[in-house]
């Protein structure tokens, strides 16, 4: 089974920490699991044709206030493209009202509400199992033959025994100065560019030299022997 973990995120230099625990909660389990993360800036058919090209039995998405719209439009398009591929959802867009809003979109097949890391370890256990039963998932609303179920609110677990996520993964670049120092490098291009205009916009428009002044306006003049008549031409 391959499954991706993602979200669009609302800029570049963020990160979700929630996908990298969850992650982390299934790293011994025999399955396929990426993380990927995207914006809100992203285009959507970018974002779009990562996914599909995954090739995901199962896509899961951490849905917030600045990109749960986004999430619904993606969604609905990824379920016509690949009809038979899950979508589950997760955060706090989702975690309140799922029933109704697994109602308003046919797309959803699975909510976990609430914090998500043990039972969506338990989700993936289920997936994995000969006769899966989705019942013993804690915090899990899902659609099943035209009906939507859900199952009763688990403990939280303990925060020291959840796998610390970067045990497994990379840490990730510092993104806010590999953003400055683009920012930085697109301000001095522009001020170069800047000045090179303005630099072709003076040679333009100065007074040419003196030297091509004359040669312009050059007119032939008399010598002062010619200007002059002869001392002979005055007598007569």
């Amino acid at each position: 089974m391959k499954i991706l973990l993602t979200t669009l995120n609302a800029k570049y230099i963020h990160s979700c920490l929630a996908l990298k625990y969850l992650y982390g909660t299934v790293t011994d389990y025999d399955m396929d699991v990426d993380l990927k993360e995207f914006t809100i800036n992203n285009e959507r058919d970018y974002v779009f044709g990562e996914i599909i090209r995954g090739g995901y039995d199962l896509v899961c998405f951490s849905c917030y206030i600045w990109n749960i719209e986004q999430i619904r439009t993606l969604c609905q398009d990824l379920k016509k493209a690949r009809p038979g591929m899950g979508i589950l959802l997760g955060g706090p867009e989702v975690s309140f009202g799922s029933r109704e809003f697994m109602e308003k979109n046919s797309w959803a097949d699975y909510i976990i509400r609430g914090e998500g890391e043990k039972p969506f370890a338990q989700f993936c256990a289920e997936l994995l199992s000969e006769t899966p039963e989705l019942r013993k998932v804690e915090n899990l609303t899902w659609r099943s033959r035209g009906r939507i179920l859900e199952t009763p609110e688990g403990k939280l677990p303990y925060m020291d025994k959840l796998p610390f996520p970067y045990t497994y993964l990379d840490v990730e670049p510092d993104k806010i100065e590999a953003s400055l120092k683009e920012t930085k490098a697109k301000i001095k291009a522009a001020e170069a560019a800047k000045s090179e205009a303005k630099s072709a916009s003076t040679e333009a428009a100065e007074p040419k030299s003196a030297p091509a002044k004359a040669a312009e306006k050059a007119v032939p003049v008399r010598s002062s022997e010619a200007a002059e008549p002869k001392a002979a031409d005055k007598e007569e």
